[in-house]
């Protein structure tokens, strides 16, 4: 006898060799075992039943029980099932090949064990990991409706250990479904999109407490002004009460997790803060009341009160400004995450999420965008960055540019090509000129937001490089050409490069880099050379490139084009000549603000309107983008406009 366990479960494992058999002799064998016929002597209500299996339903058992029948070979085998049936329902298993020259005969002889201890520790450690498993998931809202509960009606009879085994499968069970569970339901298999649910709710709850704790902040600065007449009675303010929030590790998306419960410690900070400034108000009323006992109500408080009135009229603003700000910078992060999604692998950012292409002017248009808003998106946009330099053209690319970058294409295993390499009628880029200035301002905004000097530092040289592929299409005129091999100085492409000259300079100054008053004397070159050879004084615009007529009629690149020095601050395109240029466009392109003038929204339009304080039509364009593409953003809303939209609402 083999003993499994205390007294549990007891194999016995026969080995029998012989020849000539038929299917009797085995029957026969096994009533003539010792083993055998002293179970059934023991339990003469006991009876052999016999079932013979094919060949394939055969290999489940063979495999169940190779470790006891090593000498069976592999051959085809013939499996006979004898079953003692009795109210413990021990089984033996025969195993014989086709010739019958090799039999193993396993007899299962379970014994009861009156307290089955390893079963039911088994069972008391499956239990707490179930508990374990539920409150680790109790807080989120698509495990509320699992029942943790197992049920034992069918296993209420514990006359035998075999129903302890039973209760274990139902225990492992029951932890894989919350499991199973919390990976559908917040995992999504994929992109952890559902946690943007909690999210919300974390968002909505914390923008009503801030609503809360700026009125707050007014009622105990309107008090303290009606206590300046007793300034010895002005209470010690209360301490600030943190709440700590003990957070749990989570298997399920982290990133998201961690994010969830940041958010819900801010929350459970500013309820804190909420209930030290009640608590401080209180004793301000207290103490105000105490001063007017004290002054018998004379006009000081009165004259304190009037003087008020203005100022709780202009500070009643304050929460609702308040309130829209937080909720614009909720949205504002919503469409950084989208941005996001568009991300490849190696780093590079396509149109959208679902395009394979990759445009490197419209990714450092967009990352800018989303980098503005804060570090939290340095990892994201570092790992950009990188990708960007992995790809510059360190050699003289195809027009014999250094320092350019191509278009890609993602193919479908992830390998990333140079569009041109598969369709040669495909441009290498669209401009060399515009990509190199927006990445080196992307850089600028990188590090303004990260404080990162050590990456910036160590890739100083590399933007130098991709300064200089500016600096190769830059005319005596004072202009850039969009390509070596494209003579055309277009307005939208130097009010960048000034920009991306300028910006590339601000950065080298943070660095201590010498080089930083040279790129500033190329922006102003490039600024004065705008002003002279782009803008018509007569007329009052800009033309879109040099010697060409302006045209408002035309959407692209005419019209859009005079918004562009506005948009990016150019400091000749403010004042008078800023409404001017809005007032023309709004004229000649009443299309744009119903999305009827182009095939892409031009988000970036809005800036005009915004710089330019005319509410009512950027509400309304607003209004006509959200109820065009946010519910899907479906193209052609894409990366850039993204991130137009997010400078808008920051």
């Amino acid at each position: 006898m083999k003993n499994i366990g205390p007294a549990i479960l007891t194999f016995l494992v026969l080995f029998i060799v012989f020849s000539g058999c038929v299917t009797q002799d085995i029957h026969q064998l096994i009533n003539q075992n010792p083993d055998v016929n002293s179970f059934l002597s023991a339990n003469p209500d006991s009876k052999v039943n016999s079932n013979f299996y094919t060949v394939s339903q055969s290999n489940e058992l063979i495999q169940q029980f190779k470790d006891y029948c090593p000498d069976l070979t592999p051959n085809e085998y013939i499996v006979v099932n004898f079953s003692l049936t009795d109210k413990n329902q021990d089984k033996v298993i025969i195993l014989s090949n086709q010739t019958y020259a090799t039999v193993c005969i396993i007899l299962l002889e379970q014994k009861f064990n009156e307290d089955c201890n390893s079963f039911i520790e088994n069972i008391k450690s499956k239990t707490e990991e179930l508990e374990k498993t539920y409150k680790e998931y109790s807080g989120l809202s698509c495990v509320l409706d699992i029942n943790k509960e197992i049920s034992l009606d069918e296993i209420s009879d514990y006359n035998n250990c075999n129903n302890f085994k039973l209760e274990i499968t139902l225990l492992d069970k029951k932890i894989q479904e919350i499991k199973n569970k919390i990976i559908t339901c917040y995992a999504d298999k994929v992109s952890c999109n559902n946690f943007e649910t909690e999210l919300t709710s974390i968002y909505l709850a914390y923008s009503n407490q801030q609503d809360k704790n700026q009125q707050l902040t007014i009622q105990i600065s309107q008090l303290e002004k009606e206590l300046k007449s007793c300034p010895k009675l002005i209470p010690t303010k209360a301490d600030i009460i943190i709440i700590p929030v003990i957070k749990q590790k989570n298997s399920f998306c982290p990133d998201l997790v961690n994010t969830l419960f940041d958010k819900n410690t801010a929350l459970q900070e500013i309820t804190g803060e909420i209930e030290s400034k009640n608590s401080y108000i209180t004793l301000l009323n207290n103490s105000i009341a105490e001063c007017k006992s004290s002054s018998h109500g004379g006009g000081g408080g009165g004259g304190s009160s009037s003087g008020n009135t203005s100022d709780d009229a202009n500070e009643d603003t304050e929460p609702e400004d308040t309130q829209t700000d937080f909720q614009n910078l909720v949205l504002a992060n919503e469409e950084a995450e989208w941005i996001l999604t568009a991300q490849k692998p190696s780093g590079a950012l396509a149109l959208t999420p679902d395009s394979p292409h990759i445009m490197p002017y419209f990714a450092n248009m967009a990352l800018t965008s989303v980098i503005e808003l804060g570090d939290v998106y340095g990892d994201a946009v570092k790992n950009y960055m990188d990708w960007y330099f992995e790809h510059l053209n360190r050699v003289p690319d195809d027009i014999g540019v250094v320092g350019t970058i191509y278009d890609y294409y993602s193919l479908p295993d992830g390998t990333e090509v140079t569009e041109k390499s598969l369709d040669p009628e495909k441009k290498n880029y669209d401009s060399s000129d515009s990509y190199a200035a927006t990445f080196l301002s992307l850089a600028n905004a990188y590090y303004n937001t990260t404080g990162d000097d050590g990456y910036i530092t160590g890739h100083v040289d590399d933007l130098k490089l991709i300064a200089g592929a500016i600096d190769a299409t830059l005319q005596p005129i004072g202009l850039t050409y969009a390509k070596a091999d494209y003579h055309a100085l277009y307005l939208m492409d130097n009010v960048e490069v000034w920009r991306g000259y300028q910006d590339f300079s601000e950065l080298l100054d943070s660095l201590g880099d010498s080089e930083a008053n040279s790129y500033f004397e190329k922006a102003e070159i490039v600024r004065e050379a705008i002003e002279e050879n782009l803008w018509d004084e007569e007329k009052q615009e800009y033309t879109p490139y040099y010697g060409h007529t302006m045209k408002w009629n035309v959407f692209y690149a005419d019209a859009s084009a005079n918004l562009w020095p506005i948009i990016f601050d150019l400091p000749e395109a403010q004042g008078d000549r800023k409404s001017i240029i809005w007032d023309k466009f709004l004229t000649a392109q009443p299309g744009w603000l119903d999305l009827t003038a182009d095939g892409f929204p031009w988000v970036s339009i809005a800036l005009g309107a915004l710089k330019n304080n005319d509410s009512s039509v950027l509400e309304t364009y607003l209004e006509n983008i959200s109820n065009e593409f946010f519910s899907e953003r479906s193209y052609p809303w894409y990366i850039s406009e993204s991130g137009w939209y997010i400078r808008i609402l920051s």
